[in-house]
């Protein structure tokens, strides 16, 4: 259930950063008072819940991981939306989450950015696609890379 937690709250991080600090601008998506398409955001809140299917009491292929959570930006001094996915367990060893599937959606001021991709446990760190949005996020595309360090810290490199 650890690593379960640790993986959500890193892709919750990552979708926030793309959300928070990101506006249209010139056709192209890019982080606020800024012509740089790379950025990064952490998650400092992020709640979880597992759908354990049998056999119960450990991680099996088809579990499947939930997860909503707050968005701030990196210094931690401003909300920046909200982040809800899931993760859908594809591969497990010795009764622990290993590979995981996973779809993310950051709601943000002006729109939503989409995130997709797979998590492996043991790799650091994970690159995900940004897959589009709605509002100022429409042309949203590229990817964001997350290092589970010493945080869940998300770099976002758009393109739009």
């Amino acid at each position: 259930m650890r690593k379960k937690l640790s993986t959500l709250a890193a892709l919750v991080a990552m979708l926030s950063v793309a959300g928070g600090f990101a506006y249209a601008h010139a056709g192209r998506v890019t982080p606020a008072g800024s012509d740089d398409d790379r950025f990064s955001a952490i998650t400092v809140e992020a709640v979880f819940d597992a759908g354990d299917f049998p056999p119960t009491g450990e991680d099996n292929p088809g579990d499947v991981l939930t997860f909503h959570g707050r968005v701030v930006n990196v210094a931690q001094t401003r909300t920046l939306g909200r982040q809800d996915g899931f993760c859908v367990f594809t591969e497990t060893e010795n009764g622990l989450d290993h590979f995981e599937v996973c779809q993310l959606v950051f709601s943000l001021r002006g729109g939503q950015i989409s995130l997709q991709g797979t998590f492996d446990q043991t790799v650091n760190p994970n690159r995900f696609a940004v897959v589009g949005g709605t509002g100022i996020y429409q042309d949203a595309r590229g990817q964001v890379v997350a290092d589970f360090s010493k945080e869940f810290l998300f770099h976002f490199e758009l393109t739009g």
